[in-house]
């Protein structure tokens, strides 16, 4: 997922630290003061106050070796250790997603809280709750209530932001969302695009108002798969459900099934499901390929791209309603023909889904936030390539042509 609707999540890594609590002692027989959900109440580094948002909050999540939350926006994780003289630190750095979250102000706080946590290194428990100190920062957390039930303790030493397991066999099939919370906010249902996840021994898939499903193949390590969905445009508030949904999909640690439905737990996330009554029990699921593959219903037909247009391409020249298209060095726009499929990368990583006649009808697209200039770069590309009419190899490029624009392309 992703964002990552995500559904991306691409991941940073931060400078190691936290803190330490006094000769009380959180070490290995009195570590249980400090396990639990957290949330940030009061920061500051360097003398400057921490910017805390109503619509953002952090939380923190600490299970006895693996500290997890959300930072305003991004979710973030690592493990850490705590020895008896309170000391507390994160080893191998915090891992975190890296989503634009639409707000200059969000971006500011979240940062801001990465920052100093990456400078302290002591954990106390007061009164009134945790505090984390060292390095010229101070971070205050109260108790969070809601926050459910801890994750139990990881054995593998894992950093990601999200924890191995995936869907127990229990839970494979179709689902419906009965309703959802994910970092502070509840997301919004719609009578008309139900939620809808299938899941399978390796898979996952499911509707809103786009089709959604996990890229493959599924990471080595273990951790939750990226989440792509195609983009087609859907009204309001549709289009608030999904995105909040693929978002709280993407924080996923552990599903269970609980009096008959199918709840999902993750960073600061509950998602409740009811079984599906009108999924049949052997229904495929829908995996849209974000890896730039082709997809159902079609295929490319040969008269837009024919064989000797097939093979791996650069962009170095386009057009788009007379707009020059600049390629970017750092994003160069690739793009691979095949008799199956055409697909390729800019940014995102993209695959085009043909009709029934071979025409070009919808793109499955990865959701991962480059910049505006690159994005802007992205979807002019992709719109003029939606669009293309004939294509044909001259003096060793391809050309694609449409009533919109054109895009030149060299042999990769």
């Amino acid at each position: 997922m992703t964002r990552r609707i995500l559904l991306f999540t691409v991941i940073a890594l931060l400078a190691a630290a936290c803190g330490t609590q006094s000769a009380t002692s959180l070490g290995a027989q009195q570590r249980e003061p400090s396990v639990g959900h957290w949330l940030l109440d009061s920061g500051t580094d360097d003398g400057a106050d921490l910017v805390i948002l109503d619509t953002h909050p952090i939380g923190m999540t600490l299970n006895g070796s693996r500290i997890t939350g959300t930072a305003a926006c991004n979710s973030y994780g690592g493990v850490y250790t705590l020895d008896e003289d309170g000391g507390f630190n994160i080893t191998d750095g915090v891992a975190v997603t890296e989503m634009w979250c639409g707000d200059q102000d969000v971006m500011d706080s979240e940062q801001a809280y990465l920052d100093a946590l990456q400078n302290v290194d002591r954990l106390e428990i007061t009164t009134s709750g945790l505090v984390l100190t060292g390095g010229g920062a101070e971070l205050r957390f109260v108790a969070n209530p809601d926050g459910g039930d801890v994750p139990p303790e990881d054995q593998d030493g894992g950093d990601d932001p999200v924890s191995s397991g995936f869907f127990p066999s229990h839970s494979h099939g179709s689902w419906i969302l009965i309703s959802g919370e994910s970092a502070g906010r509840v997301i919004p249902m719609v009578d008309s695009h139900h939620v809808r996840i299938k899941i399978g021994p390796d898979s996952i898939g499911g509707t809103v108002c786009n089709s959604f499903g996990a890229i493959e193949p599924f990471p080595a390590d273990g951790s939750f798969p990226d989440i792509a969905s195609t983009l087609m445009a859907c009204e309001e508030p549709a289009m608030q459900s999904e995105a909040a949904f693929l978002d709280a999909l993407s924080r996923y640690e552990r599903a269970e099934i609980i009096d008959g439905n199918l709840v999902i737990r993750g960073q600061d996330t509950v998602l409740t499901f009811r079984p599906d009554p009108d999924a049949p029990a052997d229904e495929p699921i829908d995996k849209p390929d974000g890896d730039g593959s082709n997809s159902t219903p079609g295929q490319p037909g040969a008269g837009l791209f024919p064989p000797e247009t097939h093979g791996t391409w650069t962009l170095v020249d386009g057009q788009f309603n007379g707009a020059t298209l600049q390629p970017s060095p750092e994003f160069p726009a690739l793009l691979e023909v095949t008799s199956d499929g055409v697909g390729g990368r800019v940014c995102n990583a993209y695959g085009i889904v043909f009709d029934e006649d071979g025409r070009p009808a919808d793109f499955n697209l990865t959701r991962v936030d480059c910049g505006d200039t690159i994005n802007e770069l992205e979807e002019l590309f992709l719109k003029t390539l939606s669009q293309g009419e004939i294509a044909v190899v001259m003096d060793g490029q391809l050309v694609i042509r449409g009533s919109i624009g054109s895009l030149i392309f060299e042999s990769a």
